[in-house]
């Protein structure tokens, strides 16, 4: 079976958000997997630098953000993808804190 991942070239983002919005819009707004933080301003030569970076779930061989799911919500699939099932999840956040990656994020708005 394939195993899928997403690459992201943090050095060539710029900052837009627009992979935030689209994973956004994949799950209908409820949680976000994916998100930009920006680093900066440092100053460059002549100029002020900025550096963006991207996390995401990372897709771990065994993710800790599953084991810390009291109501199992979130599982791994055969393609090796981890998915939430958002009807199963109660909102407890333990998947926050477990994740290595900081990827995980709640939006209790709009759950």
């Amino acid at each position: 079976m394939n195993r899928y991942a997403l690459i992201i070239e943090e050095e060539a983002c710029w900052g837009c958000r627009t992979c935030e919005a689209a994973c956004m819009q994949e799950y209908d707004f409820r949680n976000r997997f994916l998100h930009v933080t920006e680093e900066g301003p440092t100053l460059g030569v002549g100029t002020n630098d900025y550096m963006y970076r991207v996390a995401l779930c990372r897709h771990c061989d065994d993710p800790p953000c599953a084991k810390a799911c009291p109501e199992t919500a979130i599982t791994k699939r055969e393609d090796g993808i981890v998915i939430l099932d958002f009807d199963a999840c109660t909102g407890c956040r333990n998947c926050i804190e477990a994740c290595p990656y900081n990827a995980i994020r709640f939006d209790q708005e709009n759950r």
